[in-house]
């Protein structure tokens, strides 16, 4: 008799247990949907700035590939990529952008990983040249503070 009463309690449990996933996963697949919709609502109002930022990776990597044989038609198709998604980004068509750089990543997924890593060499490149710069600026300050430079 114990066990009989359990089984509904079991059952209400499994039956609650399941209405809860399913309002997370309703919720979260919202709250997806939401984030996606913040982010690119970003990208439109940060577009021109963005634009600019990959118009300089595309210089970077065209410059980077100058003179190499193979490797500079990947280079140069990953720079032609991102000047086209550049113009895009200016004329205001983010979604058109996202869908476009999915199709691309899975058609050219060897471009798309190239790129991923001249940007973050690059990314690496700019961060050290600006602790560099910060270290040496330092340097001077603490000298100047020390009287170093004062004297004759």
């Amino acid at each position: 008799m114990h066990s009989t009463e359990r089984t509904p309690d079991r059952q209400e449990a499994r039956e609650s247990l399941a209405d809860v996933a399913d309002r997370a996963a309703t919720e979260a697949m919202a709250a997806g949907r939401t984030i996606s919709s913040l982010v690119m609502d970003e990208i439109d109002r940060r577009g021109v700035s963005l634009a600019e930022g990959l118009d300089q990776i595309s210089a970077t990597l065209r410059h980077a590939s100058a003179g190499q044989d193979q490797k500079s038609q990947l280079v140069e198709q990953a720079a032609d990529v991102i000047d086209d998604l550049s113009d895009r980004l200016r004329q205001g068509a983010t979604q058109e952008i996202g869908g476009r750089l999915v199709q691309y990543a899975r058609a050219n997924p060897g471009v798309v990983i190239l790129g991923a890593l001249a940007a973050g060499l690059l990314a690496g490149r700019m961060l050290v040249a600006d602790d560099t710069a910060e270290a040496e600026e330092d340097a001077d300050d603490r000298l100047h503070r020390e009287g170093a430079y004062e004297r004759p």
